[in-house]
């Protein structure tokens, strides 16, 4: 974990503009980086986002993967291995979320969301034109709306549809709570300046 922790992002391979970027970085400061520059825990009733996997952790299943944890780890006399549950993983089945992780090397990370029902960064941020249905699989770069090319007349791979169980693509998207009350549909240079700044994490 402490080696996977310290490597650094795969930089972006293609040109940014960095005035732009300059202005997303302010941006990102007063939109982003309270949840995501401190991984913070966000209830399902604040994200609004699908909560199949969150509420799919219950006690039951949680002290199962501590069990399968804890016998992967060895030796249970070593300190390493013999941990309280919680330091494990800790119980959320009262109250379930999602944490907002670190956006280190997200533009290389798409499908978005916890559940990648989200093609592309852009997609992200303008919640109205998410697609209902997007190939995922095609490792062609749309430099534009920062993800791999998706749409279902152009890209190869399999179909994701965000009718499936698990898969709504919907949440992370109140302008207010989400986009520090930026319409990020309507005001361009916003929208290009943040996914601009996101190429450089």
């Amino acid at each position: 974990t402490a080696l996977v922790g310290d490597l650094p992002p795969a930089p972006y391979p293609f040109e940014v503009d960095m005035a732009k970027a300059a202005h997303g970085a302010a941006i990102y400061q007063s939109v982003c980086s309270k949840c995501h520059d401190h991984n913070l825990f966000v209830d399902v009733s604040v994200l609004r986002v699908d909560a199949n996997r969150a509420k799919g952790l219950n006690s039951p299943a949680r002290l199962g993967l501590i069990k399968g944890l804890k016998a992967a780890c060895g030796d249970i006399t070593d300190t390493r291995c013999n941990i309280a549950d919680d330091e494990v993983l800790r119980d959320r089945s009262d109250r379930p979320g999602y944490q907002a992780p670190n956006l280190a090397g997200i533009w290389a990370r798409a499908p978005y969301l916890h559940n990648g029902s989200i093609p592309t960064l852009f997609h992200l941020l303008v919640p109205r034109q998410r697609p209902e249905a997007f190939i995922r699989g095609d490792i062609r770069f749309d430099r534009t709306k920062v993800g791999f090319l998706s749409e279902i007349d152009r890209a190869q791979g399999k179909t994701v549809d965000t009718r499936w169980p698990g898969f709504n693509n919907r949440g992370h998207e109140e302008t207010g709570v989400f986009f520090g009350g930026i319409d990020f549909e309507r005001e361009d240079s916003a929208r290009e300046s943040l996914l601009e700044y996101l190429k450089t994490l």
